[in-house]
């Protein structure tokens, strides 16, 4: 008997033990084919490639958003040759830079003053907008760098730069060079952006980032937001359009070109491969794109670095925290109102949270609590758990970080997407607005104090940071990713939908509704003529028998 149960019990562990190693070595095999497929994701990298990076315009924070792609575009072994107007202070390797020098007989980067721009209606700006940085453009081109480039016999395989961003005419570069191109959109997706990539557009609950509204429009919101849309798509089918497709006539010459050797610019932006957008599904409103349109809003997001060790201290040291106060990088202070600057610094002295300032103006006699510099690292003072508040102008870089780390905000908007921004800040319940022309220190002292002493505005503040943070990657990742999959796939011009090529009239079916109603009338008239006709031969008018009777 005993030996039964021996028996028995050395089966039942030999079972145990194969069935243990089976699973040991179905979850080794597992692992195994884990680290393949990773492996073989690595060493399947897209061969090197020739990129032309085109950077006419002097605009730096658009330049700060799609930065860290180049960049790593370079670190991962692709050629690029930047014809830019921003000058890096380290170039990172396979980067050539050629400083684009403009003839200086167009407008200038320091003749735009968005202070000024306060002022403006929506419509203005439009027209304003494209035709200034159009005319930068236009400079730019003239400048011996791009002369020299055009004429060159150089070769890409790949043209990035801001296409739709009043920089149309740039589009023929790709053209001169048989390269795939990729446009750097560096705001929300607008009407023109949206006809230009062939996606859906639709008023009814998209808002125009020009405008400060969110997805929940009324009635009368909703009437703007469409009339502004329409004038965009107006403007640029009619008007800058024509410019740009002017400008490649005029500068796109050299040995074995023709004018006639160029499509209209309307194709030639039809041949953009792919849009990346500065932008996030969380303040851009939930909408649908096409797949050769990716949001990659915060590629510029990075890891806090070191501070300075007096800025360090200063805001180790505030016992009630402290406040973080920027305008960005365009916003010229000194342009600002002195009364505006005067209320800033009387409001700011009176509070107990110690201010980080970036500023070019000193408060006169000082301020023991207030600390200015001409310029800061924003990501890593944002980072510091004692800040409170984020007093900003709303950027969208700025967003994007307010959204990354979780920061309370008080936003004084002035021109574009700032106002939109601002709105999303209101309706996600992260900040309030403040009203510049209605700006006094007890308006200001109240916002303030409402926001710091509200739990809501931090809590809701790092709720939108858990979601923008819960990502099966990042920004940078998806954007190096749809890079080199257009690479791979010489243009991977399958994403694009049919739309791209068509007519805005088409593609809002107005012909086929036009001849719809002609074809309805005509049809209509036809039905109503036959039925004169025929009753006209059973029914005589009374008036016609009496006169009948009378010649008788």
């Amino acid at each position: 008997m005993g030996s039964n149960i021996r028996t028995l019990m050395s089966v039942k562990s030999l079972k145990f033990f194969l069935e243990n190693s089976f699973r040991k070595m179905l979850v080794a095999q597992m692992i195994l084919l884990g680290v393949c497929i990773l492996i073989c994701s690595c060493i399947l990298p897209v061969a090197p490639i020739k990129i032309l990076f085109l950077w006419p315009v002097p605009l730096l924070s658009h330049h700060r958003a799609f930065s860290p792609l180049i960049e790593e575009l370079a670190n991962r072994g692709h050629h690029i040759t930047a014809y830019t107007t921003v000058k890096r202070e380290k170039l990172p390797p396979n980067y050539t830079e050629i400083i684009i020098h403009p003839d200086n007989s167009g407008p200038k980067m320091g003749d735009f003053d968005l202070t000024s721009w306060r002022h403006k209606n929506n419509f203005q700006y439009l027209h304003e907008m494209y035709t200034f940085f159009g005319r930068m453009v236009e400079d730019a081109l003239g400048s011996p760098e791009l002369k020299s480039l055009i004429r060159s016999n150089e070769k890409f395989d790949l043209v990035l730069a801001e296409f739709t961003f009043a920089q149309e005419c740039l589009s023929a570069f790709g053209h001169k060079f048989s390269a795939s191109v990729i446009n750097l959109n560096p705001l929300f997706a607008s009407p023109w952006l949206a006809q230009i990539a062939g996606i859906p557009h639709s008023f009814s609950y998209i808002p125009d980032f020009r405008l400060p509204y969110t997805d929940k429009m009324n009635f009368w919101q909703r009437a703007k937001n469409a009339l502004l849309g329409s004038y965009e798509i107006a403007i640029g089918n009619l008007i800058f359009m024509p410019f740009h497709d002017r400008l490649v006539r005029k500068f796109f010459e050299y040995p074995g070109s023709t004018v006639k050797s160029y499509p209209p610019l309307k194709d030639l932006m039809a041949n953009i491969s792919l849009h990346l957008l500065d932008s996030h599904p969380l303040v851009s409103s939930v909408r649908p794109y096409s797949p050769n349109v990716i949001d990659v809003g915060g590629m510029h997001i990075k890891t806090a670095g070191k501070l300075p060790q007096d800025l360090q201290t200063f805001m180790d040291e505030a016992a009630e925290g402290f406040i973080y106060f920027s305008f960005g990088s365009y916003i010229d202070g000194g342009k600002l109102p002195k009364r505006v600057h005067q209320i800033f610094a009387e409001t700011l002295k009176g509070l107990k949270q110690r201010v980080v300032w970036k500023w070019n103006q000193q408060i006169e006699g000082g301020a023991p609590n207030i600390l200015i510099r001409p310029w800061l690292p924003q990501q890593e003072i944002l980072s510091h758990p004692n800040c409170r508040l984020f007093i900003t102008h709303g950027g969208f870089n700025s967003m994007i970080e307010v959204m990354n780390i979780g920061v309370p905000v008080l936003g004084v908007p002035f021109f574009s997407d700032q106002y939109h921004n601002v709105a999303v800040y209101e309706h996600m319940g992260v900040g309030l607005e403040l009203d510049l022309e209605a700006a006094t220190v007890p308006y200001i002292k109240e916002k303030i104090n409402r926001i710091i002493h509200t739990p809501a505005f931090k809590q809701n503040a790092k709720r939108i940071a858990e979601l923008f943070k819960d990502q099966p990657e990042t920004s940078l990742e998806k954007a190096l990713f749809w890079v080199e999959y257009v690479i791979r796939h010489k243009g991977a011009h399958h994403l694009k939908p049919a739309s791209v090529k068509l007519s805005y009239y088409q593609y809002l079916l107005l012909d086929v509704i036009v001849f719809g109603i002609v074809s309805l009338s005509i049809v209509a008239y036809i039905l109503y003529s036959a039925a004169r006709i025929f009753l006209s031969l059973f029914y005589t008018r009374p008036t016609d028998v009496k006169s009948k009777r009378k010649r008788e």
